[in-house]
């Protein structure tokens, strides 16, 4: 919303990559097309949203259906939620990337920035943000979110982007907070535990530098995956 003119938009301009067609040296090389997204079924009336909202939370998060452009290759064309199943150790203290573009930069034809952050609350564990604090620890009298915090220093612009945790090391791919045990009979002839290896997990979507006096404390808001998976089965 337009605070100062208190207008809100009708339609939102977006980038998609394409292959873009110059004459001279490079007659065909990769970049990013702006498109024109419609928010609404009547865009002059702003009647009919086009977009999904959560279907119990108020919770700043959105879900747009976004038709492949035919100009857009099929292989840059996916959902953040969807690019894998693969499943990660998630824990405090680990890695997370925040990835979009601060300030509007980019690299490249329109990559995204990787900002690097830090799991800051344990990610299994609802906040609660408002309120004061409790005398037998936590949170009372404010609101409780499917969220965890961010340890990193974002800036404007990232609010909407994916977060993917990192980890490297050794885990078991089907319950990666399994212990692991290699001493245990048959453990090396297993093929569900990653050696050395390193993935990456999307985890959920960055919302922004926390308000009023939890931003003193430096911390970012993560919205946890299923709160997205569940506004997109709506």
């Amino acid at each position: 919303m337009d605070k100062v003119n208190a207008r809100t938009p009708s339609w939102l301009e977006i980038k998609t990559s394409t292959w873009v067609d110059d004459v001279g040296i490079e007659p065909r090389r990769f970049g990013v097309s702006p498109k024109r997204l419609e928010i609404y079924g009547n865009s002059a009336a702003q009647t009919d949203p086009l977009w999904l909202e959560h279907p119990r939370l108020q919770c700043d998060v959105v879900a747009i259906r976004l038709p492949k452009p035919a100009d857009e290759p099929d292989f840059m064309h996916n959902s953040a939620n969807l690019i894998s199943t693969m499943k990660i150790p998630v824990r405090p203290g680990g890695v997370a990337f925040v990835i979009g573009f601060p300030k509007n930069l980019s690299v490249g034809f329109g990559l995204p920035i990787w900002k690097s952050t830090f799991v800051a609350s344990e990610p299994f564990y609802d906040v609660v943000l408002g309120g004061e604090l409790h005398g037998f620890g936590g949170m009372k009298g404010g609101t409780r979110y499917p969220a965890f915090f961010l340890d990193g220093y974002t800036r404007e612009g990232m609010s909407g982007s994916p977060v993917f945790a990192y980890f490297d090391g050794i885990w078991d791919m089907n319950n990666p907070y399994a212990e692991i045990d290699v001493d245990a009979a048959g453990f090396w002839d297993r093929d569900d535990v990653a050696l050395n290896a390193s993935a990456s997990e999307f985890i959920g979507i960055y919302s922004g530098r926390l308000p009023e006096q939890e931003a003193q404390a430096a911390l970012g808001l993560c919205w946890r995956r299923e709160l997205i998976d569940e506004i997109c089965a709506g």
